[in-house]
């Protein structure tokens, strides 16, 4: 949860908003009984945002480590594994939702153990990677809510250039 709502943070152009699993609480008659209201701050510069979203745009093009994981909409990611491949992710979020999975190895103690070797869903892992292990999960389940999502774009970032100071070089 808190790794999308890191890249959603991404996504809305620098603007966090708190996770919120549940919103509010109905009672028995379906009148609302508790509110969570959302609490956003805006803790990025919307520039540095939408650098990070073309950056990141990249994942999920042809020759990125997501391209097999591209949707029929603007999306981006960032996959990950740790260290001996005990744990690996994938985040990625269009410019209206980000999701994110994860699969970790453990053992029957629950220590953590690497995932290479191991089955994880009914296929054996010879070397498990965000894109290879986790991306398929979170294709899968993007896959099929997608077409509920907005036709919406990632802003383009502003391609400035500032030349480096002129002066002695340190060593």
């Amino acid at each position: 949860l808190e790794m999308a709502g890191a890249y959603a943070t991404v996504a809305a152009r620098g603007l966090h908003c708190e996770n919120r699993p549940v919103q509010k609480i109905l009672n028995s008659a379906g009148k609302t009984f508790k509110t969570y209201p959302k609490k956003c701050k805006q803790v990025m510069k919307k520039s540095t945002a939408d650098t990070v979203n073309d950056i990141l745009r990249g994942v999920m093009q042809p020759g990125g480590f997501g391209a097999r994981l591209a949707l029929d909409k603007p999306s981006a990611g960032k996959t990950g594994t740790t260290s001996f491949n005990k744990a690996v992710w994938f985040d990625g979020y269009t410019p209206a939702l980000a999701t994110a999975s994860m699969v970790a190895g453990a053992n029957r103690q629950g220590q953590p153990i690497s995932l290479n070797g191991q089955t994880v869903g009914g296929q054996y892992v010879v070397s498990a990677h965000g894109s290879t292990t986790a991306g398929p999960m979170w294709y899968d389940a993007m896959a099929a809510i997608q077409k509920y999502l907005p036709d919406e774009d990632f802003v383009k970032p502003i391609k400035t250039y500032t030349p480096p100071p002129k002066g002695n070089v340190p060593s």
